[in-house]
């Protein structure tokens, strides 16, 4: 029996008692028992029992019903273990120790039976007055741990320690340590771990800091993770595991994917390691979030084809939401779903659902997005909120306010909670239509629930506001978001500024942009475009260079709307130098402002060319040769640059040519030219300040 001999100790057992004609004892079939449970053979448990029993007549103590307790717990029966238990205790009037309890008590655990647990701890403690043990503190811990109740798992763990002084061991700090780190609640976790090692001295075991690293892991705490993995490896020197990898794997929270592939080839190259399906699905969820869709469907081949693992559903959700990316790629999260439903039997869940409703979305698909959510009912998916949000932000983006307002009402009737996102969405549905006062009324309404606003939704009330033509409204949302304690960013303070630049208030602008400054707001161009736009508007385009200039001092690289602005005033303002330098930095840029290069080469190159001739008709006298080439630029369509025509007025009018400037100053008027000062000086010398006004009329 000693030596876990079952055959040899039923061997001695018949020599004994058929050859020899010896009467066993109790004794005797306790250590057959004993053997036959140590060799998993709870059949022959039971059938040594009823040796003793009925054919020997013993009466069985409670080492007997302990070996059958053990037997039927060591193969999961823990009915049949409890049916022992009554036996002995009820039947016989036999008294058990501890160690039965914990048998039980762990048989409970195992099935998630807390309760049950809980029960035997009771009637060992209070009924039979017997001390716990460690174990049975342990499997406590660990079942409480299991199913998410940590205050009940911090109750056995001060039983232990303060009510029983047991010195609490490795396996129960672990079993803490995972159970919070489940939870999330890293900080606790690691303070249960340096209560463990450095109070009470123990020494960690891998599974241990995987708990830690998993923790880390699970709040995207990517330096958390890595430092629980040095610890792991280079202080205590312990073998990481698949696990171990798995969660440094996906601490990035899809945001590194070289991340993920450096710990991936460290596992297999270094460690030798085998990957598994969470490995892959690791990887694929990171290719997948860096919008790397080649990269996702590269490792979902190499977990099928090379290593012949069977992939579970959740690669293909991941799958899924690479191929919808940021541009709805309707085909491709279809042919994933297909895959998924068709090739592999796989009965699709809400996280399957959640990007093919995206994907259309996206694209504008409102029938499509309201074809995956009945798919998903079909399905009997689980319907979250993040389901209903794709929904409405389809109806919004498709200006159907109706089924936004339906798709809201039909999550609140299945008894979602409406999320802050669902809130931006139909606050966000009325901002479009400039209707202040549903986006207030939406505002409201997000007020009476325990959801808090974000920093989106103060943007969209601005955006409301500012849309209605409301600036005093909207610049009391943007308070409101300040009082709140938000920071408000660049999108919050753009309605204000695109409203005052639309009004031409450049003041108010200017005040929102300084605001936007100093609260520490991102900007971005079109900031800088609405000023721009205004100033076009009033014709002044050396202010427009300066707002020009204020998005280079920011950082900002204009854009073709931009030049076009910019290029477009200064070719009104015939100032075609200035439209010729700001192409030329475009083209730095590489960018091609839109219908004004070709334009603005031509007439440049025009100009410079008129205004030689001009030069050289003049210096040779002629002025009917000068007046001939302005001509010759009208015929062709080219507009030549005012100082030519300014040339040729300060030589007619140091002639005296009264008619000849006349005619001159007309071919101004309606080329919209205006003479520059040198002329307006050659007319008032020639022919009087008034008469001089008046030829410079308009």
């Amino acid at each position: 029996v000693n030596l876990g001999n079952s055959s040899g100790a039923e061997h001695w057992y018949r020599e004994a008692v058929y050859t020899r004609g010896l009467t066993p004892d109790l004794k005797i079939f306790n250590s057959l028992m004993r053997a036959a449970g140590k060799a998993g053979d709870a059949v022959g448990t039971e059938h040594w029992y009823k040796e003793a029993v009925y054919k020997f007549g013993l009466t069985p103590d409670m080492h007997v019903f302990t070996n059958l307790i053990f037997s039927a717990t060591s193969r999961g029966n823990r009915s049949g273990a409890e049916r022992w238990y009554r036996e002995a205790v009820h039947t016989h009037g036999l008294t058990a120790d501890i160690g039965v309890f914990d048998k039980l008590i762990r048989a409970a655990t195992m099935e998630g039976d807390y309760a049950s647990a809980e029960d035997w701890y009771r009637e060992a403690v209070r009924t039979c007055g017997l001390a716990p043990n460690i174990h049975i503190f342990n499997s406590l811990i660990s079942s409480a741990a299991g199913s998410g109740n940590m205050t009940g798992a911090m109750h056995w763990y001060r039983e232990a320690v303060n009510r029983f002084d047991l010195r609490p061991d490795l396996k129960m700090f672990s079993g803490l340590i995972g159970g919070f780190s489940l939870k999330g609640n890293l900080s606790i976790a690691e303070d249960l771990y340096r209560e463990a090692v450095h109070t009470n001295g123990l020494i960690p075991d891998i599974g241990t800091l995987n708990s830690l690293i998993f923790a880390a892991a699970d709040g995207l705490n990517q330096s958390g993770a890595e430092h629980w993995y040095r610890e792991a490896v280079d202080k205590y020197r312990l073998t990481p595991t698949m696990r171990t990898f798995n969660c440094l794997m996906f601490s990035s929270g899809g945001k590194n994917m070289s991340g993920a592939e450096h710990w991936y080839s460290m596992a297999v190259s270094e460690f030798g390691l085998t990957p598994n399906v969470k490995t892959f699905r690791c990887l694929i969820f990171n290719a997948a979030h860096t919008g790397n869709q080649t990269g996702a469907e590269y490792w979902y081949r190499e977990s099928l084809h090379t290593l012949g693992l069977r992939p579970d559903i959740r690669f293909f959700n991941h799958l899924i939401f690479a191929a919808a990316g940021n541009d709805g790629n309707q085909s491709g999260t279809e042919h994933w779903y297909r895959e998924a439903v068709d090739a592999f039997g796989f009965r699709p869940i809400a996280g399957t659902f959640e990007p093919l409703i995206r994907a259309a979305t996206m694209s504008g698909n409102m029938t499509g997005a309201e074809h995956w959510y009945h798919q998903a009912v079909l399905y009997d998916a689980r319907l979250d909120m993040g389901i209903f949000n794709s929904l409405i932000s389809c109806a919004v983006l498709t200006n159907q306010m109706k089924r936004a307002r339906f798709w809201f009402d039909k999550a609140v009737s299945l008894g979602l909670e409406p999320d802050v996102q669902t809130y931006h969405f139909m606050i966000r549905a009325a901002s479009r239509r400039g209707n202040l006062t549903a986006a207030e009324e939406w505002a409201e309404r997000l007020t009476a629930t325990n959801v808090e606003p974000d920093v989106f939704i103060y943007a969209s009330l601005t955006s409301a506001a500012a849309n209605a033509g409301n600036l005093s409204s909207a610049e009391g949302w943007l308070q409101r978001c300040s009082e709140k304690g938000l920071r408000p960013d660049g999108f919050v303070f753009l309605p204000l500024v695109m409203e005052a630049s639309k009004r031409a208030d450049l003041a108010t602008a200017t005040r929102w942009y300084n605001e936007a400054l100093a609260a520490g707001a991102t900007l971005d161009i079109r900031f800088f475009n609405y000023v721009v736009k205004a100033l076009v508007g009033k014709q002044d385009l050396e202010a427009a260079i300066v707002w020009y200039s204020r998005a280079s001092d920011q950082g900002i690289e204009p854009d073709r709307e931009m030049f076009d602005s910019i290029i477009g005033l200064a070719v009104a303002r015939d100032d075609w130098e200035m439209a010729e330098e700001f192409l030329g930095r475009a083209a730095e840029l590489g960018i091609e402002p839109q219908g004004m290069a070709r334009t603005v080469l031509i007439n440049a190159a025009a100009q410079r060319a008129f205004l030689a001739i001009t030069e050289r008709a003049l210096e040779q006298k002629d002025m009917d040769g000068a007046e001939m080439w302005l001509s010759i630029s009208a015929e062709d369509g080219f507009q030549p640059a005012a100082a030519s025509l300014s040339r040729i007025v300060v030589a007619a009018a140091g002639r005296g040519d009264a008619a000849q400037v006349a005619r001159l100053c007309r071919e101004a008027r309606v080329r919209g030219l205006r003479l520059d000062d040198e002329a307006a000086a050659a007319l008032t010398q020639a022919f009087g300040e008034e008469a001089a006004g008046e030829l410079l009329e308009d």
